[in-house]
C-alpha cells in the first residue's frame, strides 16, 4: 500500500524529483479523499490550512468568479497558501467525480525541514509555474 501511495505522489508534477524516503514521509501524513464534481477544495480569500494533490480527476481554478484555469491529475492546488503563509488567492472546485492526497498544512514544514529534496522540487515546480505567468502576463500587455 505504501507503495503505491508513493508512486501516486510521485506522478504529481511537483514531487517528481524527490527521493523515496522524502515521498515516503509525505506519503503517512496525507489523507486520500474522494470528492463529487462541484466540490470546492478551497475558496479564495479563506485561509490557507491544506494542499491538495490531484490523483484522479480534474478542477477549475477561478479568481473573482472568472475561471482562470484547471488543475489536473498530477497537478497540486493549495501549496502556494501554505508556503507562503497567505489567504487562498483562487477557488479551486472539481469538475468530475476527484481523488485527492490532502495535506494538512502544519504537517508541512517538519517534513520539509527533514527532506531538502521536497524543498527543492517544490521550489522548481512553484518557479516554473511563475515564468508560466509571466509570459502569460506578458502576452496580454
Amino acid at each position: 500500500m505504501a507503495d503505491a501511495k508513493r508512486d501516486r505522489l510521485r506522478s504529481v508534477n511537483l514531487f517528481a524529483g524527490c527521493d523515496d524516503k522524502a515521498l515516503d514521509e509525505l506519503a503517512s501524513v496525507l489523507d486520500e479523499v474522494d470528492v463529487e464534481a462541484g466540490h470546492e477544495l478551497m475558496r479564495e480569500g479563506m485561509n490557507s490550512r491544506e494542499a491538495f494533490f490531484l490523483i484522479e480527476g480534474s478542477a477549475d481554478v477561478t479568481v473573482g468568479g472568472k475561471k482562470v484555469g484547471e488543475v489536473h491529475s498530477g497537478e497540486s492546488a493549495g501549496e502556494m497558501g501554505l508556503l507562503s503563509k497567505r489567504l487562498r488567492s483562487a477557488t479551486v472546485a472539481t469538475t468530475v467525480p476527484t481523488k485527492v492526497y490532502v495535506l494538512d498544512g502544519r504537517r508541512l514544514d517538519p517534513i520539509l525541514e527533514k527532506h531538502p529534496s521536497l524543498c527543492l522540487a517544490m521550489l522548481e515546480t512553484l518557479s516554473d509555474r511563475l515564468i508560466e505567468t509571466d509570459a502569460l502576463l506578458a502576452e496580454k500587455l
